[in-house]
């Protein structure tokens, strides 16, 4: 009788652990963001590799609608949102760190949209 009771008893352990692992699933971090040009609310995703400073130029897009953006020294380009008005300045040399914002789409497209995180002029 207890062998009959053990076999189902298990089999229902076993199933409640298969389900609750494979339910648990690593949340993505997301942000709400308010796009300063459009006041338009958004959901981002947000990357998360803000380890080390990136070195890079601000320069002024050709477009109006471009703004500032942010010339890498690899000559890759960046939109930046959050760039503080002290750093708005043709040529200026920085460093900095930033997130990268997924699901963002811009009128100047000259890169993907960071958000800046930490910012200074470069030592270099």
């Amino acid at each position: 009788m207890m062998n009959q009771l053990r076999i189902p008893v298990v089999l229902a352990i076993t199933f409640v652990m298969v389900i609750s692992i494979s339910c648990h699933r690593k949340a993505i971090p997301q942000k709400t963001y308010i796009d300063a040009k459009t006041d338009a609310t958004l959901t981002t995703t947000v990357s998360a590799d803000t380890s080390q400073y990136t070195f890079g130029t601000v320069v002024l897009g050709k477009l109006d609608a471009c703004g500032y953006l942010i010339k890498l020294t690899n000559g890759s380009t960046l939109e930046p949102r959050g760039l503080p008005d002290e750093f708005k300045k043709e040529n200026l040399k920085i460093e900095f760190t930033y997130q990268k914002l997924e699901g963002l789409k811009s009128i100047c497209m000259k890169g993907p949209i960071v958000k800046i995180i930490k910012i200074r002029l470069t030592m270099q």
